[in-house]
Order: structure tokens, then C-alpha cells, then sequence
């Protein structure tokens, strides 16, 4: 006997250390971080869900985040001595097991809630089974050693499950409420607490019979408890409930990505979930007047803050034929002529040009660059409002050349804070050499319309952030956007910039607002060439119905107060005249004799100031050294300065 009580001790002790160990083995809790990735607007509303690796949409529970009200019945209802216990209830396992003898069947499982979570952390116990509900109290006490009681909460309002693919009382609050689960009904709170016991046969969309007489179920049961009146109840008991699920919108997938890859925002975007809905419908509109693989996309910004309102990175994210997955807002494109703007202010700035600056318009050759302009001729004489306005191209890259490319590539990317190491442009950089994304050219107007601000391009409302240093001065900021603005018919103030690629492969168009920075770009996704494709004629159209759509305001801008020179503009569409040899060319010659390319049959040509004949195209002069040929047709000239080496 003595024996048998040894043995019997000694294996009650090591059933004791057995235990221990497991209920001392550390959790691991792998569902607890297997979430679904959801974007929110600015007022917390989804505007896009990617379920988890389960397909579910299960989003993490905080206490913070959910109705006091909501804690306080599932407890009355599910685990009244939920806070005395340490995972099993010992006196609810005494009652049903009475239960169990006198019914010979389960009539009280004595499940807490902490029960509940180990059902749903191990699927292989929640078959209801004597073993399984022994296998649930050790999962229990185990759980109780390692979570906090508003951890175990927490992390059931994570898991539970409320109908289909819904798991958890956050995404149940948006499924059935359309809400947050911060703010409920009473109904909404006997409903929350129902479902997870039955939660497909429970569904309000597919039962609401069963539904409703689930949740007056339970709160009937709870009133007492939490001293419900009996008039409150009986309120509470006619309520309806909603038999609708909703379905969380998608139209912010590459803001999804965005953050996924830069974590740009937390819980909650910047971004206006009704301005991203209108946006995508237009975006997906225009796209129907534009062939494949053609596509778009979308940034608007508001100023001061640099808030991103909309994010558009494509107009279609599945189009396998437009490579919609593709985010072109982050895809280093040409952006045309869209930043000559600031190739004049940071020569204003350094006092290389002067607001009322007259440019040559005429053909410009430089180590091989020849720049022309999009209508094919030359102006002549231009004013620097005209040259901005009409987007000339030489009068941009004669102040490049002023400039020094790289010294302008130096002053972008410090302002970007980006390092692109490509090689320097050269002065095709002022008509689209140089090439950056649509969030870089959209953080650079930004810079340029609030220079005192420094706003940098943010995703979150909360987060403040600016540049350490103004990209332009106040100053040139005020004249560069009142030599960009133009009248429109209805009296307001239009400030855009448009810019085209070489072969069309891109069209921008950036719209400055009173309070926004409006992005927009149409494109094709592997630079294929286009003749569809302008700034002016597909961008700018676009950006200004988006500019109605949402009711932007325009801008405040003063017109020039500066006078222009006099001697200023007549039209002269100039052709190119001289096409060899290049301005500053190096010539070597046996007999003194240079081949001189010349345009139009009555062109004049000079050397150094005197009229001289052709001769089989080519010129002869007296002596080595340098020399000046010009020339003219008409009112139109050009000059090219070369030096002249013999032998």
C-alpha cells in the first residue's frame, strides 16, 4: 500500500513538473501577427484591403480602439469571473460537470474566455470532446502565464470569428456596421457578442431571423447584470440590425504598395477617400479615348503641408495590357519641358536673367545639340513670360547654358535628397533629359509655389516635415508663378506647366491651385512612341477637369508688375539657317577652305561682319584664326563662332 501511494505520488509530482513546464513554455502566436493590410483615409475610412495569407480580413484589436460597452458584455455574457480567474473557471468546470453526471450529456461547457482564444489559437482542440476541453484548459492556464488580461482581450477580438471570411470585432465593426467598433448600439453590441458562437448560421446577411433573436438573446442575458432597465431593454429588444455586409472599396492599391515598401503612414493616410473615388473614375474615363498600352496617373498635394490627397499610381492596377500593376507616380520619366520653370527661377535667383529678360528665339547649335522648338521654327526676340508661357526651348537651354547643367542637377537632387548617379544631362535637360517621378516633380512645384514652407511630399496628416532649405526665394516664387499665369475666359487664374517627351512617350501636366499641386501624367509603360500624346493637348485638359471636379479653387497670383522692354516681339517664325559648322567648333583646313551648311535659297551669308559668295558650299578665307559666319534670311539670323587652324 505504502508502495502504491509512492508510485502514486511520485508520478502526481511529475505530472505536477510536467505542467509547470508547459504551462511555463513561452507562446507563440503567429495568427496574432497574420493581419490583412488596410489603407484608410484621413477619417479613418478603408479605401483599400488586402486580405492575409488565409484570405481573411482579420485586423489587430486594441482595448483603445474598441466600445467600453462592447468589453463589458462579451465578459457578462461569455466570463463573468473573467478577471479572477487564471484561465479556468473553476467553479463554472464544477457546475457543468454536475450537469455532465446528471444529464449524462455537455449541457454547461464552463468555457471562459481565455478557453475560447486556445480554440481559436489551436484548431485541433475545438471539436467539443472531453479531451479537447482538458487540452483547452491546459492551453488556457498556459496563456494566462505569458498574456495580461487586456492582452487575452485583445487578442480575441483579433481572432474571433463573425461570418465568412471576417475575423475580428474591427473588421466585423466595418463588415456588418460600416463603422469603427469605437462607437455601437446596443444591438451592434448583442449582435459582436453572438456571432462568434455561431457566426455562419448567425450571418444578418444570410439569416437575420437568426440574427436578431441571437443578439436579444444575449442581451436579455446580460441586462441583469450589468443593470440594464427594463425599459432600456425592451428598446434595446425592437432594435433592428443592418443585413447588409459591406465591402471595403479598392482604389488605392499603389498607395498600398507605396506604404508597404516606404511605410510613409501608420493607422491612418492622408488622403480624401471621396477626392480618390472621383479621380479613378475620370482617370478611368479618359483612358477609354486612349489606345493601349497607354496609361495615367494622378498625384494631388496640398500645399503649406505637402499632404497627398490623391494617389493614383495607374488608372486600372489588374490591366495586364497597360501594365496597370506598374506605379508611375514612383517611375523616373522624361518630364518635357515641365521643369524649365525652375531653370529661370534659379537664374533669377542668382541674378543671371531679370524678370522682363529678352531672349533670342533663333537656332542655337551646341557640341552637336540643336535645339528646336515643338512647332518646328523660331520666334525671334522673346520675352521671359513669353519663352515660359509658350514653352520655347532655346531661350530654356540659353539659360541652362548660363546655369551650368550641373550645377542645376546639383541644386534639384540636394532639394530631392536623391542620388541618381546618372550621368549629367548636358543642356537636353531643359527638354526632358534629366528625368524624375511624378512625386519628385510634384514635391519640386510644391518647393516653388510655398518656398517659406519647404513643404516635403508627407502620406500622413500628422507628420510635419519640411526641407531644410527654400528651393527658390519668395521673391522669384512670386514672379516665376505671375509669368506663368494666364487669363481664362472665366476670369480666374490659370498657373500650369505642360511638358512633352521626345517621341510622345510622355505628357505631364502640373496645375498649381490655391490650397493643391495637381500631378498629372499619361504615358506609355515601356517608352513606346506615341502621336497621341502632348502635354498641352491630352494633360492639361485632364488636370483641369479633376481642377472642376473637385471645386479647386484657383490661385491668387498678382499679374507682372514689371514693364517689358520696349524693343520687344514681333512674331518671325525663323527657320534653322546655318546647319555646319557649329557655334564654337574647331576647324582644321589644308588651303583655308570650310564647308558651310546654309538653308533657303536667298540666305545671305557674312563673315565677320562682311557679305561674302558661296562657292560648291564652302567658303575660303584669308588667314588662320577666328572668325564669325552669319547667316541671314529675311528678319531671321544665326551665328556661329569657330575657330579656323591650318594644315
Amino acid at each position: 500500500m505504502i508502495q502504491v501511494v509512492k508510485i502514486t505520488g511520485g508520478l502526481l509530482a511529475l505530472l505536477f513538473i510536467a505542467l509547470v513546464i508547459y504551462v511555463r513554455t513561452p507562446l507563440e502566436l503567429p495568427q496574432l501577427d497574420d493581419t490583412s493590410i488596410t489603407v484608410r483615409d484621413r477619417t479613418g475610412y478603408p479605401i483599400q484591403l488586402r486580405l492575409n495569407s488565409t484570405g481573411k480580413w482579420r485586423e489587430s484589436a486594441s482595448l483603445n480602439d474598441i466600445d467600453p460597452r462592447l468589453v463589458e458584455a462579451l465578459i457578462a455574457y461569455e466570463d463573468q469571473r473573467f478577471f479572477s480567474h487564471s484561465g479556468v473557471d473553476l467553479l463554472a468546470v464544477a457546475r457543468a460537470g454536475v450537469s455532465f453526471v446528471s444529464e449524462a450529456r455537455i449541457v454547461s461547457g464552463a468555457s471562459t474566455i481565455t478557453m475560447q482564444l486556445a480554440r481559436l489559437l489551436n484548431p485541433d482542440i475545438r471539436e467539443r470532446s472531453i479531451l479537447n476541453k482538458l487540452r483547452q484548459m491546459l492551453f488556457a492556464l498556459r496563456i494566462e502565464q505569458h498574456l495580461e488580461k487586456p492582452e487575452i482581450l485583445e487578442a480575441y477580438f483579433t481572432l474571433a470569428p463573425y461570418g465568412g471570411n471576417i475575423e475580428g470585432v474591427v473588421a466585423a465593426s466595418w463588415a456588418w456596421f460600416g463603422r469603427t467598433p469605437m462607437q455601437l448600439t446596443a444591438s451592434e453590441i448583442g449582435l459582436l457578442v453572438a456571432l462568434p458562437q455561431s457566426p455562419e448560421r448567425r450571418r444578418p446577411d444570410r439569416n437575420v431571423e437568426a440574427a436578431i433573436s441571437a443578439k436579444n438573446h444575449v442581451l436579455a442575458t446580460i441586462a441583469p447584470r450589468l443593470h440594464v432597465t427594463e425599459q432600456a431593454l425592451s428598446e434595446y429588444l425592437e432594435e433592428g440590425i443592418n443585413t447588409q455586409q459591406f465591402q471595403p472599396p479598392s482604389f488605392a492599391n499603389h498607395l498600398l504598395d507605396v506604404n508597404l515598401e516606404r511605410s510613409v503612414f501608420s493607422e491612418v493616410s492622408s488622403i480624401n477617400a471621396d477626392w480618390q473615388y472621383v479621380v479613378q473614375g475620370l482617370l478611368t474615363e479618359q483612358l477609354t479615348s486612349l489606345d493601349a498600352p497607354i496609361n495615367g496617373a494622378v498625384l494631388i498635394a496640398e500645399r503649406r503641408t505637402g499632404a497627398v490627397r490623391v494617389y493614383h499610381g495607374s488608372a486600372d492596377y489588374n490591366s495586364t495590357e497597360r501594365l496597370g500593376a506598374n506605379n508611375y507616380l514612383a517611375t523616373l520619366r522624361s518630364p518635357g519641358s515641365s521643369l524649365k520653370p525652375f531653370i529661370y527661377a534659379f537664374a533669377l535667383d542668382r541674378g543671371l536673367i531679370e524678370p522682363n529678360h529678352v531672349f533670342s528665339d533663333r537656332a542655337l547649335q551646341r557640341d552637336g545639340y540643336a535645339p528646336s522648338n515643338f512647332d518646328s521654327g523660331f520666334w525671334g526676340d522673346v520675352t521671359l513670360r513669353e519663352a515660359l508661357v509658350t514653352s520655347r526651348n532655346v531661350p530654356a537651354v540659353r539659360t541652362l547654358e548660363m546655369l551650368g547643367s550641373g550645377s542645376f542637377v546639383r541644386s534639384i537632387e540636394n532639394y530631392l535628397q536623391r542620388n541618381t548617379r546618372l550621368p549629367d544631362p548636358g543642356l537636353s535637360l531643359a527638354v526632358g533629359g534629366y528625368y524624375v517621378t511624378a512625386e519628385q516633380l510634384t514635391e519640386l512645384y510644391l518647393g516653388l509655389a510655398d518656398p517659406k514652407d519647404r513643404p516635403s511630399l508627407v502620406f500622413r496628416d500628422s507628420r510635419a516635415s519640411s526641407h531644410p532649405e527654400p528651393l527658390v526665394s519668395e521673391q522669384t516664387s512670386e514672379v516665376i508663378q505671375s509669368l506663368m499665369s494666364v487669363d481664362r475666359v472665366d476670369g480666374s487664374i490659370l498657373v500650369a506647366k505642360t511638358g512633352t517627351s521626345q517621341d510622345r512617350q510622355d505628357a505631364w501636366a502640373v496645375l498649381v491651385t490655391r490650397d493643391h499641386v495637381v500631378t498629372v501624367w499619361f504615358g506609355t509603360p515601356n517608352n513606346e512612341e506615341t502621336v497621341v500624346l502632348t502635354g498641352a493637348e491630352v494633360a492639361l485638359p485632364f488636370a483641369q477637369r479633376i481642377e472642376r471636379a473637385l471645386m479647386l479653387s484657383p490661385p491668387s497670383i498678382s499679374p507682372p508688375t514689371f514693364s517689358s522692354p520696349q524693343a520687344s516681339v514681333e512674331r518671325v517664325n525663323c527657320p534653322i539657317l546655318l546647319e555646319y559648322p557649329e557655334d564654337g567648333e574647331w576647324i582644321r583646313s589644308d588651303d583655308l577652305r570650310i564647308a558651310v551648311g546654309v538653308n533657303g535659297r536667298d540666305a545671305r551669308v557674312y563673315v565677320n561682319g562682311h557679305r561674302v559668295d558661296m562657292d560648291r558650299a564652302s567658303i575660303s578665307l584669308d588667314s588662320p584664326g577666328a572668325y564669325s559666319i552669319t547667316v541671314e534670311q529675311g528678319r531671321c539670323s544665326q551665328t556661329a563662332d569657330v575657330f579656323v587652324e591650318q594644315g
